[in-house]
């Protein structure tokens, strides 16, 4: 019963950061919004969700090379989604 227990405080401390993330990101995105940007309330909140579930899914890796590689691929990836809004905001 008690690692049971231990489990589903663990599950809840980890849907606690992905919330925090939500709102922090949400705060970026609601002001990327109001100035009519092509990001915005929607896109910020799920890339930073995703990004904060990925690394609790990798877990506290005791190598840090492999928690280097993981942010090095989320920080590109983002900058893609970044790069995509800009082409996307350049045509005619």
């Amino acid at each position: 019963m008690l690692d049971s227990l231990g489990h589903w405080q663990e599950v809840w401390k980890d849907l606690q950061q992905v919330g925090i993330a939500y709102v922090l990101t949400a705060f970026i995105g609601w002001d990327r919004e109001k100035e009519e940007h092509s990001t915005g309330l929607r896109t910020f909140p799920i890339v930073g969700m995703a990004s904060c579930g990925y690394l609790l899914a990798l877990g506290s890796q005791p190598d840090a090379a492999a928690q280097s590689r993981v942010l090095q691929g989320l920080i590109t990836g983002i900058g893609f989604v970044g790069g995509g809004a800009i082409l996307k905001e350049a045509q005619p």
